[in-house]
């Protein structure tokens, strides 16, 4: 997938660049076109502020009395290429139909620069050859060439800025943002202009294929960052599973081996004959099994939660003394690990919860801050009254969790790795109930850790919180 990515990528690069690249080449020869208008109409304009038109017969502007009519072996305004052809003839007849005069004007006095390079008008020698002055017909021209290509030049590319060049001879140096020059035949002048387009500029020109390759990208590398972290995600919980089900087993397996040992024991060596070692093995095989409830319930409870299958029974709740209950019945573990417990309340601290499911979340916390506490524990509960409900908490001094951890501890199956080591039993399901117990209570957990100095849990309840 990441090299399918890459790849289309790479595309779309080359895709933009041919878009670039061909935007370029329209800017010219769209600027090409715009100056060559600007020459076909500013010709427009000369002739007809030189002559005023009556069918074939043309006046001459001013005082004079002639009406003469031009002949010519081509009227368009030409754009040449120029290829050899006969030399212009300017014919000039009276009124009455007798020749006068006649001029002719060879190509070769017009045209010094390559074939097809330049742009010709014929019309400065009409106006020339009906009188006009050459400072002032060329003048004109290019001031009328100018103006018409500003305005055209505003609607075609607005955003691109430019400039006229004027030139004798044709430039030593090409520039590629040159359009072709418009060359006077009379004065031998040349004008052109240059446009100047920054990168931006052009690229405005391809904002449409930029942006579908913007969005185009963006939904293939999401797709792509979305299916890695969904990945990602299913490895993690197949490992959660794995550990899970490699500890659960575990777990049955030992009460299930010591009951058959204990059975085995009564049935094969006599041991029924024997009251004392009768009992033992009996408060032994019971022993085990109440574990064995105790495991399978854990799951159950968790599950039940989840499909919101329990519905909880409220009543009122003191914190204080079902905490003292809890600590009661973990006093023989308590001992064996030589803990101390301090218990600090204050204020009103009675809550409206389910007894049993409360019961269980205040002892998973408990049971976590005896097992992961380092030699001869030491516990701090606190609970204590404020204007936004109830907080009981409980710290240690253990092995802390990394922060990396702390936000992933609550979730289903997740145990903090530890490498190859497993010094403490669990299955990833205690921190997760009192999750789950604590929204249906309308309350909330949070965790405090630093790493080798210790955890606090704190549990928040409202005041007064009906469900």
């Amino acid at each position: 997938m990441l090299f399918s990515s890459v790849l289309l990528t790479v595309f779309v690069a080359f895709w933009l660049r041919e878009s670039y690249l061909r935007a370029r080449a329209d800017l010219h020869e769209r600027s090409d076109f715009v100056f060559n208008q600007a020459v076909r109409n500013a010709e427009d304009s000369l002739l007809r502020w030189r002559f005023k038109s009556d069918d074939s017969i043309m006046a001459i502007g001013g005082d004079s009395l002639l009406n003469i009519r031009i002949e010519m072996d081509t009227m368009r305004y030409v754009r040449n290429a120029m290829m050899p052809r006969p030399p212009k003839t300017f014919i000039v007849h009276q009124e009455d139909g007798k020749r006068d005069s006649s001029w002719r004007f060879e190509k070769k006095q017009f045209f010094d620069g390559p074939p097809g390079k330049d742009l010709f008008s014929a019309a400065t020698i009409i106006v020339r050859a009906t009188g006009g002055s050459k400072e002032g017909v060329d003048t004109m021209m290019v001031q009328m060439i100018e103006r018409h290509f500003n305005r055209d030049a505003t609607q075609n590319f607005p955003n691109i800025s430019y400039q006229f060049k004027h030139f004798e001879n044709q430039p030593e140096t090409f520039d590629p943002w040159m359009t072709r020059a418009y060359f006077d035949p009379v004065s031998g002048n040349r004008l052109a202009v240059i446009l100047t387009p920054t990168l931006w500029a052009i690229s405005q020109e391809i904002w449409p294929q930029g942006l579908f390759s913007f969005i185009l990208l963006f939904c293939i590398y999401g797709a792509f960052i979305l299916s890695w972290r969904s990945l990602k995600r299913q490895e993690a919980l197949t490992a959660m599973k794995d550990n899970f089900v490699s500890n659960m087993t575990h777990e049955l397996k030992t009460p299930i081996a010591t009951v058959s040992v204990a059975l085995e024991a009564l049935e094969n060596f006599n041991v029924l004959k024997d009251p004392t070692k009768t009992a033992e093995y009996l408060d032994m095989s019971k022993k085990e099994l109440s574990r064995l409830h105790l495991l399978v319930d854990q799951v159950l409870r968790t599950t039940s939660i989840e499909g919101n299958k329990i519905k909880f029974e409220l009543e009122p709740v003191d914190l204080s003394q079902l905490t003292r209950e809890i600590l009661n019945s973990l006093k023989i573990q308590t001992d064996n690990l030589h803990a101390t417990i301090n218990l600090n309340t204050s204020g009103e601290h009675t809550v409206q919860a389910d007894r049993m499911h409360l019961s269980n979340v205040l002892y998973n916390l408990v049971d976590n801050g005896l097992k992961y506490s380092k030699s001869n524990p030491e516990l701090t509960i606190e609970i204590k009254e404020s204007a936004a409900g109830i907080l009981w908490s409980i710290a240690d001094r253990g092995i802390g969790i990394h922060p990396d951890d702390q936000d992933r501890i609550f979730d289903k199956f997740y145990r903090v790795p530890h490498g190859n080591t497993h010094n403490v039993k669990g299955y990833g399901l205690g921190l997760h109930y009192v999750r789950q117990v604590m929204q249906m209570l309308h309350g909330s957990v949070q965790v405090e850790s630093i790493p080798g100095q210790g955890s606090r849990f704190a549990l928040h309840f409202q005041k007064n919180q009906p469900l």
